[in-house]
């Protein structure tokens, strides 16, 4: 697998925001964001044989910090708690 982890010249909250790349030996990429755990791009091979991006993403990051996306994030500081509530609002059937 390979790997490369790109500088974006972003701080917020006096972290430094980080990409990582991801390829594989068959060519699936995936690119993730260090902020919120945003996965910006995801690279498959479909049934017929083409590259496909599975993910609907930006392609700058600066689009991910706007106030309506950043509440969308996979992982947020109210995240969790949103996650739980939602749980308690599905049934489970055996």
């Amino acid at each position: 697998m390979k790997t490369k982890l790109i500088k974006t010249g972003k701080i917020i909250d006096g972290k430094e925001i980080l990409a990582i790349e991801l390829t594989n030996t068959k060519g699936t990429y995936v690119k993730i964001y260090n902020y919120g755990a945003i996965i910006s791009k995801f690279i498959v091979t479909n049934k017929n044989g083409e590259k496909q991006d599975i993910v609907l993403g930006f392609e700058d990051f600066d689009q991910y910090t706007s106030e309506r996306i950043s509440s969308k994030l996979s992982i947020s500081r109210s995240r969790n708690w949103q996650i739980r509530q939602s749980y308690k609002k599905w049934k489970i059937y055996n």
